[in-house]
């Protein structure tokens, strides 16, 4: 089989219209490696492949390059599905492995430039009910804006604390519409917290709405869209006087939290809907424990839990 074959059914997989125009997209830039067997495309091959992309394009009439961040969305749809071959033992490693796009996708997320909790509670003060429950429920389930957008009533379970991500907004506030998500993996279950799941509560008391109604809508009955969430959350930002966050920030807080709670990278992409782990990996490399802290942490426990063990008689146990 060939790259571009593979590339090409993974494009005809796509849910949605945006995801499999991205997906044919990377299928019509793969130039050389096109027609290449999977077995025979090394490192070096992907390499010179990406460069291109923002050099000079061989194989499209004007040869003009792309951009870096058309460039390392290409790369990543390819990336992805080199993995995707090796979970289903075609190769025995990906030849993209070591290959990162020239800037501008995918940028790893620095540990300082994470918005806080108290950060987070100062604009949900700012912010409208609606949009208020919003900011909560993404701080608390990570959901990207289309996602929460895409939410019915009928999304939320409050027995069982979970929120189910089934669809996605479409783009437009009225008349209401859904799309499918961007992959299967965005297709899953999170759970809710308490605090997200009160704000959701008070939310719909007395509103009357009914289980296939959007969960979010606007003072004009508008279905809320990633615009939406992006814009109201952006005003109630600078009200609150805090620094130059966007919504998916709360996307970032998330993960961080799970990462900090010992969470893998394999549990954390998939509550976060990401079709491949090496993404997840790659955007918060930073926020993972490097072995160093993880040995000092695990001694530190070590000698913590066996310091001062005593028996019944106060002498300490050997």
């Amino acid at each position: 089989m060939t790259l571009g074959e593979l590339v090409q059914a993974h494009a005809e997989r796509a849910t949605n219209s945006r995801t499999r125009a991205s997906r044919q997209f990377a299928a019509g830039n793969l130039g050389p490696l096109d027609g290449a067997p999977l077995g025979k495309i090394q490192p070096s091959d992907v390499r010179a492949w990406a460069d291109s992309l923002t050099q000079r394009r061989p194989w499209v009439p004007n040869g003009r390059p792309l951009s870096k961040s058309s460039a390392g969305s290409v790369l990543q749809t390819v990336s992805t599905v080199l993995n995707l071959a090796v979970m289903d033992g075609l190769i025995v490693k990906s030849p993209a492995r070591s290959v990162r796009p020239a800037t501008g996708s995918s940028v790893a997320v620095d540990p300082s430039s994470l918005i806080t909790w108290d950060q987070i509670q100062a604009i949900r003060k700012e912010a409208k009910e609606t949009v208020a429950a919003a900011i909560t429920l993404g701080a608390a389930t990570g959901l990207r804006g289309g996602e929460l957008g895409g939410l019915r009533v009928s999304s939320v379970d409050f027995l069982r604390h979970e929120v189910h991500v089934t669809h996605q907004s479409q783009g437009r506030s009225s008349p209401w519409s859904w799309e499918e998500l961007k992959s299967d993996k965005a297709q899953r279950v999170v759970p809710l917290t308490d605090d997200a799941g009160e704000a959701l509560a008070r939310m719909l008391h007395g509103a009357g709405r009914g289980p296939s109604e959007p969960l979010f809508l606007t003072r004009r009955g508008g279905q809320f869209t990633s615009n939406t969430l992006g814009s109201s959350f952006t005003a109630a930002r600078d009200r609150a006087k805090v620094t130059a966050f966007t919504f998916h920030d709360l996307r970032h807080f998330y993960a961080s939290a799970l990462i900090s709670a010992g969470v893998s990278i394999r549990g954390v992409a998939d509550l976060l809907g990401h079709e491949d782990p090496a993404l997840t990996l790659r955007v918060y490399t930073k926020l993972f424990p490097g072995d160093r802290e993880r040995a000092r942490a695990a001694i530190s426990d070590v000698m913590r839990d066996q310091s001062g063990t005593s028996d019944a008689s106060g002498v300490e146990s050997q």
